[in-house]
């Protein structure tokens, strides 16, 4: 689907992510300046969030989205799990090799679910158990209140994420360590993988800073696959 020097670009973008978590999970992150690089590390960090929080054997993914990033987080999601079955909403860009589905029958079937951008609420309609959810800068519009009750909500930067996330509509004790705290401490990430996650993704820049650098945090090679 992708040339094999996008393959590799996107591997070295989940590796300097992976790196960045690892690192912010120690020093304070601030939020991140966008730039034509930014959808392909914000698709590396949505990534290593889902390896962090969902299961190994998902095979099922769902996509909601309109902007052209949804491929791009397709591709760095499919670097990771070997998925059977990629499930769209009608909104989504038109894709090779995905299927177009009811949005009730996508979170009832899907392992891992990312949403890019705001847009219409998802259904909450008996998810799985273990379902993981990557919201993408959704402005905290596009998950159900019901859901996010249920969900351990990881934001990659906490004061961003109360403001303009799906953390902006839970009390403070609701939301869970952030994602850069998990990669630190990847045993704990995976207890949570036989529950509902959601990572509230609204960036921040040590990815950025880490992209400029070569080289991966060797402690961040710790993190569970």
């Amino acid at each position: 689907m992708w040339s094999h020097e996008h393959d590799e670009l996107m591997d070295r973008a989940i590796a300097k992510a992976q790196s960045a978590l690892f690192a912010a999970g120690r020093e304070p992150a601030v939020v991140a300046v966008p730039d034509e690089l930014s959808p392909i590390r914000t698709a590396a960090m949505a990534a290593v969030a889902s390896r962090l929080l969902a299961r190994p054997n998902s095979f099922v993914l769902g996509l909601f989205g309109t902007t052209p990033e949804i491929q791009v987080h397709l591709q760095a999601l499919s670097r990771l799990f070997a998925f059977t079955d990629v499930l769209v909403g009608q909104e989504v860009p038109q894709l090779d090799g995905v299927s177009v589905a009811d949005p009730k029958d996508i979170v009832a079937s899907a392992d891992i679910i990312t949403v890019v951008g705001p847009g219409p609420e998802l259904p909450y309609w008996y998810p799985r158990g273990h379902l993981h959810i990557n919201a993408i800068g959704t402005l905290g519009r596009r998950l159900p209140r019901a859901l996010l009750d249920r969900a351990m909500v990881s934001p990659d930067h906490v004061e961003r994420a109360r403001a303009a996330g799906e953390c902006s509509s839970l009390r403070e004790t609701q939301i869970g360590p952030s994602i850069a705290r998990l990669c630190a401490s990847p045993a704990v990430a995976a207890q949570h993988r036989r529950h509902l996650t959601v990572f509230d993704s609204t960036g921040f820049v040590s990815a950025d800073q880490v992209a400029a650098t070569p080289g991966v945090c060797a402690g961040a090679e710790s993190v569970a696959s």
